[in-house]
């Protein structure tokens, strides 16, 4: 199906790469028995929930802001690569950034290897020179180079998961395709219309994993539970969901 997700008024995620929907209905129950060898005389139904569950082929950041009600801050430290050809004996290179520490407040460092070596080293940085010039140690003259470090990209997006966090409450719709056929008769197969599941308010599990492996994609899970809203009508019961059918006009 494709999804379209709403934070208020705001179109949050439209999805059309998800790979499975899942919608759970349930209500729990209890016997109504009386009389000789406790014969069932009915069901009294209680505790309705509406779950669903999708998965989008697609990483979007948008489902861990929602999923954890954090906020979208521009800026983020991410490590950078670097190699250069040593011209002196004490490491002077000029690097495209500028590092930052690994640690809030710590000292700044860099890690620096030979590029034939295995394992980096940890530097110190302890001057600064202008336009982020550094000298790193002890170096090979005409010898290459490894440096990474962390620096300040300006034009990332990050969110800080809070340690006490809850998630938002959003509204859903998914659409799917309907098809008619005959099971006598595959040619007769076609798109008959559509349904689609409105959910006015659905409450985010809070839950999120993302799996990756070396052999296939990781995919972004989203999942919660429909909350009451008011429905129409004088009963006042509250609805958890709309589904609606449309069918083409032959």
């Amino acid at each position: 199906a494709d999804v379209e997700i709403f934070k208020g008024n705001e179109l949050l995620i439209e999805g059309k790469t998800l790979i499975d929907n899942s919608i759970t209905i349930g209500v729990a129950s209890e016997d109504v028995r009386a009389g000789k060898g406790a014969k069932l005389y009915g069901k009294y139904f209680h505790s309705a929930t509406f779950d669903l569950k999708i998965s989008d082929a697609m990483f979007r950041m948008e489902y861990l802001i929602a999923n954890t009600g954090s906020n979208v801050e521009l800026g983020g430290d991410i490590f950078v690569e670097e190699t250069f050809i040593a011209t002196d004996m004490v490491g002077t290179c000029t690097l495209k950034h500028t590092p930052v520490s690994f640690k809030d407040n710590g000292d700044v460092c860099v890690l620096f290897k030979r590029s034939s070596d295995i394992l980096y080293k940890t530097i110190k940085i302890h001057e600064f020179f202008e336009n982020n010039v550094f000298q790193l140690g002890e170096t090979i003259i005409g010898e290459e180079y490894c440096v990474k470090y962390l620096y300040t990209n300006e034009a990332a997006r990050k969110i800080e998961v809070n340690a006490n966090f809850t998630p938002d409450t959003l509204s859903i719709y998914l659409t799917a395709n309907l098809y008619s056929g005959d099971v006598a008769d595959v040619g007769t197969g076609t798109r008959a219309g559509t349904i689609t599941i409105k959910v006015p308010r659905f409450l985010l599990s809070g839950s999120q994993e993302i799996a990756m492996s070396m052999t296939g994609a990781a995919n972004t899970p989203l999942e919660g539970s429909a909350l009451a809203t008011k429905g129409e009508g004088c009963d006042g019961e509250g609805i958890y969901a709309e589904i609606i059918e449309v069918r083409m006009v032959a």
